[in-house]
């Protein structure tokens, strides 16, 4: 791939891939193998990457969803149930249900036989969705570019700029050992602002001044 790197990710065999605007590459050790649409890649420009339990590669492109289970390519797009084929963030819960948040369209969910989809009407605080996490209670977090939406079974809870979030959004979610939930900015790419934290009933924010 090119330097303009989106994604890196380190497998269970030690191996390092990273995508960028030019295909997904695996370094091996001693070698770098490059993938891209000739190879079985749906779009050369790789987004986001998920390893599942199974060992297989989960790549969001702006063209779908591409899956590498070591041999072979496949491919899922909104013709197989997606809500929109640039594929943001991938995620698989503990019940082993894939997640997918789009660009402008919600997320994505497949249970393994069939597919669905929460937008904006069903609470979403945001339509283009850039990272998924599970907590430790088993509520799934869905951080937008208009703020953070909690989901168990419904959006039943949102996170804006009314409740201390920039108007900016949050781009990554990271669970500590207390239970916290930390909320990565766009700002803080700027080097401005500082991390929001959730502690279970507030969002508050946290800087090193």
């Amino acid at each position: 791939t090119d330097d303009r790197f989106l994604i890196l990710h380190v497998d269970d065999l030690g191996d390092v891939w990273v995508g960028g605007a030019s295909g997904f590459s695996q370094y091996e050790g001693t070698r770098l193998k490059t993938f891209r649409t000739a190879d079985g890649l749906t779009h050369d420009k790789a987004i986001f990457l998920l390893q599942d339990r199974e060992g297989a590669l989960w790549v969001g492109t702006d063209r779908g969803v591409s899956r590498y289970d070591g041999d072979e390519w496949s491919v899922l797009t909104t013709e197989d149930g997606l809500a929109s084929d640039k594929v943001t963030a991938i995620y698989q819960t503990q019940d082993g249900d894939l997640w997918f948040g789009t660009m402008g369209a919600g997320v994505s969910h497949f249970d393994g036989q069939k597919w669905s989809t929460l937008s904006i009407g069903d609470g979403l605080i945001y339509s283009s969705v850039v990272a998924i996490l599970e907590d430790r209670d088993g509520f799934l977090w869905f951080a937008t570019y208009g703020g953070v939406s909690r989901y168990d079974a419904r959006v039943s809870t949102v996170f804006g700029s009314d409740d201390g979030l920039p108007e900016g959004g949050v781009h990554f979610i990271f669970p500590d050992d207390a239970g916290r939930l930390w909320f990565g900015l766009g700002s803080l790419l700027e080097g401005e602002g500082g991390d929001q934290i959730y502690d279970g009933e507030e969002v508050f924010t946290y800087t090193t001044d």
